[in-house]
């Protein structure tokens, strides 16, 4: 949920902050404020959030190129943040129950955004809500029995480019990645990036009993460096915790003839609904061994070619990369 303080209540803002005076944001839990376009009436200029012992405040400027920082009640120093994206995000757990100001510094009177979402300790943003002891996962050939391990949530944030999570379990290598995250987190950490979310739709809208199964270039992005030029061998790949969909991709940073490494992309939902996976591995194809074109019609006939290829004549074979996710167990 995301709140926006507007006109008139801007005009209000502003002649408060002219005041030197602090503002109270009001905010509950799982939720965003987003203060939008203020001209700012000083270099620093203070807001004020009631928070409770535990839960996490995230604060993040946009568009002024100043600072943000946070103080407890009583102090002068700004309390540590996580670090994320320098100085204008803020971002840590709060040790207890006060009133907190959210300094903002700036050095121009460029209008500025200012997001300010505070979380609960289970927020699914920062809990999967599964811990790595419930979760079984053989890798094979590919590392054996899984090690998952907790990774962190990092919020999306304007302009940022990078790959974040909700806080999820991994477990990641050169030869392959597996990721398992709540599914509802995932939609909150996503909620910004229309494309992210139209595409996750289609492919729980795919996954359906009766769905019809969706191009992968429609599906979630499976790089975030990278585009993808093609895909190809999309298939179902499920067991008793788990739907998903899965294909051959090339993916590049220029239009460039298709060549191996290929990347195994799944991705998918656990029966009850709760959980988003997802799988990154290594294939490779002999057909790719000599360089081609990278026309449209090229790329075509490579997907055309790669869909008709027996699964066992891919190295790696996607046979033994479809055995690693169906041995995946959730509780």
């Amino acid at each position: 949920m995301r709140t926006h303080l507007l006109l008139p209540a801007l005009c209000s803002l502003a002649a408060t902050m002219a005041s030197g005076q602090t503002v109270p944001v009001r905010i509950t839990a799982g939720a965003t404020v987003s203060i939008t376009k203020h001209i700012p009436a000083s270099s620093r200029e203070v807001y004020t959030v009631d928070a409770s012992a535990g839960q996490t405040l995230l604060v993040d400027l946009e568009n002024g190129g100043g600072e943000v920082q946070v103080l407890a009640p009583g102090t002068t120093k700004p309390l540590p943040t996580i670090e994320l994206a320098g100085p204008s995000v803020w971002m840590n757990v709060l040790a207890k129950p006060a009133t907190y100001q959210i300094a903002v510094r700036t050095t121009s009177k460029k209008p500025y955004d200012l997001a300010i979402t505070l979380l609960d300790p289970h927020d699914p943003r920062l809990d999967p809500g599964v811990t790595p002891e419930q979760v079984s996962l053989d890798l094979g050939a590919f590392g054996g029995k899984a090690k998952l391990k907790l990774q962190s949530f990092t919020p999306l944030l304007k302009g940022d480019q990078n790959d974040g999570w909700p806080a999820h379990l991994s477990v990641e290598s050169e030869k392959i990645e597996f990721k398992i995250m709540s599914l509802e987190g995932l939609k909150k950490r996503m909620a910004g990036d229309r494309e992210w979310t139209k595409g996750l739709g289609r492919l729980e809208a795919a996954l359906q009993p009766g769905g019809k199964t969706v191009p992968p270039e429609q599906l979630p992005p499976g790089s975030a460096e990278a585009a993808l030029m093609l895909g190809a061998h999309e298939e179902i790949v499920e067991n008793q915790s788990f739907r998903a969909l899965r294909y051959i991709g090339f993916f590049a940073q220029d239009v460039v003839p298709p060549s191996n490494p290929l990347s195994y992309i799944l991705q998918g939902v656990s029966r009850d609904g709760r959980y988003f996976i997802m799988m990154w591995a290594q294939s490779s194809h002999p057909s790719l061994a000599k360089p081609g074109a990278s026309t449209p019609a090229a790329l075509k006939e490579v997907a055309r070619r790669l869909t008709a290829a027996a699964p066992d004549s891919f190295k790696p074979t996607l046979t033994q990369l479809d055995a690693v996710a169906r041995s995946l167990r959730l509780p």
